[in-house]
């Protein structure tokens, strides 16, 4: 039996209840030594000429020069380097329709710290910024009163369709960020963001959505899933951003 999420009645925040089971190696260097070229003794007082030696170097013909051949150590040093923790970093999605509810659980490992993970979640003003599809993102209420946040945004797979959201946020600090629609051409949405774990932050996300325009029921759900996947790797590529250039916070 599929567990269905908690009810709940309009103009309070949901809290949406479900399991998590988702689940070359370089030449050595040339002594430091001297070597001794003496020419013929064709008289008694011949002298001696003392040259310092120079480094192995291997003969590399015309083609390739010496420092050629540095150059391209580098290079297969460089591609042979491990990347940052986020580079692998994958979402994990998984979506249940139901009628016209879709309920969406991801996750994603960010490979930061927790306070990174919240700086970056939080910073809906510039979510348009790094967020693919995203046109808009802007907090419109008030200094002091419950956050409301203003969206607008395009679906790749319907070009001609523009999608407007105004959502009430309530925010548990450097935990959750919660959210409910208020407004917009989304006929339901209502979820939470969390960030769990310190040192390694996990971020997660669960969302019930009604998209409140007709569509074939997979389409929907490939688009919602592309939606969260995309959100999500871009969340975290942020995050590492930040986190190599803590000037950017």
């Amino acid at each position: 039996m599929k567990q269905k999420p908690t009810a709940f009645t309009w103009g309070v925040m949901p809290r949406i209840h479900w399991g998590w089971g988702l689940s070359v190696e370089p030449f050595p260097k040339a002594a430091a030594a001297h070597i001794s070229l003496e020419r013929p003794d064709m008289t008694d007082n011949a002298t001696k000429t003392v040259l310092p030696a120079r480094p192995f170097r291997p003969a590399l013909g015309n083609r390739m020069t010496w420092r050629r051949l540095s150059g391209l150590a580098a290079l297969v040093f460089c591609l042979l380097a491990p990347g940052p923790a986020w580079a692998d970093a994958e979402a994990v999605i998984n979506i249940q329709l139901n009628g016209p509810l879709l309920y969406i659980q991801a996750e994603i490992d960010t490979g930061v710290d927790q306070k990174t993970a919240w700086s970056v979640l939080t910073d809906y003003n510039r979510w348009a910024e790094f967020i693919p599809d995203l046109l808009v993102s802007r907090v419109i209420s008030a200094p002091g009163e419950p956050i409301r946040l203003e969206q607008r945004g395009r679906l790749p797979q319907l070009p001609n369709l523009p999608l407007v959201m105004i959502s009430q946020i309530e925010e548990t600090p450097m935990k959750s960020v919660r959210f409910q629609r208020l407004a917009g051409n989304i006929k339901t949405l209502a979820g939470e963001w969390q960030i769990q774990g310190k040192k390694r932050a996990q971020l997660r996300y669960q969302a019930m959505v009604e998209p409140g325009f007709p569509l074939p029921p997979q389409l929907s759900v490939e688009i919602f899933r592309q939606d969260a996947k995309a959100r999500l790797e871009a969340l975290t590529g942020e995050m590492a951003r930040r986190a190599e250039r803590p000037g950017l916070r």
